[in-house]
């Protein structure tokens, strides 16, 4: 018993999670207030797909769930696939504005 008690003090503290990538906490920050508004949001994921008129469920520390009506069932996005987050209204305001 002193053995494993011992090789587990000499293995020292193990990382529970690596550096936090800046850019997935804003992102998540901004999920979660929009989540709080009950907003509309607009999500640009990894190679440019837009997903429009998606309600926020929960938001986790590296995923969040999304879905369009309350009787569909959320789908499961991880973090670090978003690229950019935006209240409905805000991402076509900005889409109008680059277009013209």
């Amino acid at each position: 018993m002193r053995g494993r008690l011992l090789a587990l003090d000499t293995a020292g503290p193990r990382a529970a999670d690596p550096a936090p990538d800046p850019v997935v906490e804003v992102i998540g920050t901004e999920l979660h207030r929009l989540r709080r508004r009950d907003s509309i949001a607009t999500i640009v994921t990894r190679g440019g797909y837009l997903h429009e008129q998606m309600r926020i469920s929960a938001v986790h520390r590296h995923h969040t769930v999304l879905h369009r009506h309350p009787d569909e069932p959320g789908v499961l996005l991880p973090l670090a696939f978003i690229e950019s987050v935006a209240a409905a209204g805000v991402a076509e305001t900005c889409r109008e504005e680059v277009n013209s």
